[in-house]
């Protein structure tokens, strides 16, 4: 291999390595390899719960068991934690059924394929229209949505 190629991929490599926190960071705490990688299976709805509790706790110090129960029973209801839930009779889309699915675009761009932006959009939701999620809970229990 040429001199100049190794040193172009040296420089991709330290740019990678230097990239990949702040990547994180923007793509609501999942790599660039991890949004990319997202299946439709057990492994990815896990990994939105945890990604969950971790922001229940740090952004809105929320408790992760009381409040994430509760959290966990309104998610259970609506899309049994499926990213790619979504109901063709109301355009309800992703794990929080955000209605249209497009307001999550505020989250961010990948809202139809990565959990995270999903999972931080139905918890700014929830916190603006209902304080907590038990209280959206307590909602969701009298009027079957939320």
């Amino acid at each position: 291999m040429p001199y100049i190629v190794k040193v172009l991929m040296l420089k991709k490599i330290r740019f990678l390595i230097f990239a990949v926190p702040i990547l994180t960071l923007v793509l609501g705490g999942f790599s660039v390899a991890e949004a990319a990688a997202f299946k439709k299976d057990k492994a990815s709805v896990t990994y939105a719960k945890n990604y969950a509790k971790k922001r229940m706790s740090l952004v809105y110090k929320w408790s992760t068991t009381t409040q994430y129960s509760c959290l966990n029973q309104v998610y259970i209801h609506e899309s049994t934690w499926r990213w790619w839930a979504n109901n063709p009779s109301s355009s309800a889309y992703g794990i929080p059924q955000a209605l249209p699915g497009s307001k999550m675009r505020s989250a961010g761009a990948d809202y139809r394929t990565n959990p995270g932006t999903q999972v931080k959009w139905g918890l700014s939701y929830i916190k603006h229209r209902y304080g907590t999620p038990c209280k959206a809970w307590s909602f969701w229990k009298r009027h079957h949505w939320y």
